[in-house]
Parts: structure tokens; sequence; C-alpha cells
């Protein structure tokens, strides 16, 4: 069914080369990731997994599309910004048993356009749901 829906879309030029340049990187593990983020809605995960590789495409180029993004691949700024410690995933799960990411607005020392970089690391584990607490400073007064 997923395969079906990413053929409805026609605005798929990064995902027809990732297929082209290595079709086992877009195996059943991969496209699991999607169906599970998406609730297992094929056309939602049908569209995330284009809009991946179109966002991969244009943060990383053609050379690290079919493959992992890894730390090494991140630009110095985009480090910096991880490094700061305004995010943070907190050794502690929520009520649910889900990890607790905490974003510290307050703190916020980078500009925001390195933020989509870190966003594309992959992290299967914090599949299919993570609680997200973002501090605009209340939560430190």
């Amino acid at each position: 069914e997923l395969e079906a829906e990413i053929r409805l879309i026609r605005k798929r030029v990064a995902y027809d080369r990732a297929l082209f340049l290595n079709p086992t990187y877009i195996g059943r593990d991969f496209q699991l990731m999607f169906l599970r983020s998406e609730y297992f809605d094929p056309r939602k995960a049908a569209r995330r997994l284009v809009d991946h590789f179109q966002l991969k495409l244009v943060l990383f180029g053609i050379e690290k599309l079919v493959t992992d993004i890894t730390l090494d691949d991140l630009p110095e700024d985009a480090l910096d910004c991880m490094n700061c410690g305004n995010i943070q995933i907190l050794p502690a799960k929520d009520r649910s048993g889900r990890t607790i990411i905490c974003h510290a607005q307050k703190y916020q020392k980078y500009e925001t356009s390195s933020l989509p970089e870190v966003r594309t690391i992959q992290d299967p584990l914090m599949q299919p749901s993570c609680a997200m607490v973002l501090d605009d400073g209340s939560l430190t007064k």
C-alpha cells in the first residue's frame, strides 16, 4: 500500500533518485519507520517519506541521499547548536513511557536555521512517539 501511495505523488524526484541509487536503502525497515510515525496511514507515510528525501537532498546533497546522516555530516553551526544544551533528552520517561525532550528556548544562543539539519538525524528508538517540552522561560522562573 505504501508504494502505491508513493507512486501517486507527482513531485518525488529526490525519492526516485534515492531508489535508483540504492533500492536496498529504502527497504522494509526504513519504510516501517515512516509508517509507524504516521500510525500506519500509508498516504501520510508516503508523503513524509517523499518529503524526507527532498529535504535530505537539499540539506546534504546527492552524495548523502542514500546514506545515514551522522554527526560528522553536520556543519559546525549545527553542532554548536546541539552542544549548547538548550535541547536535552531527559533521563526519565513520562507516565506513558515516552522519552522526554526538553527544549529550553530561553537559552537559545544560535540561529534556528541549523535546526532542520538537527531534525533529520534518525533515531528509530524515538519512534513512534516521544514527549516534547517547550520551555519558554516560564518553567525556569
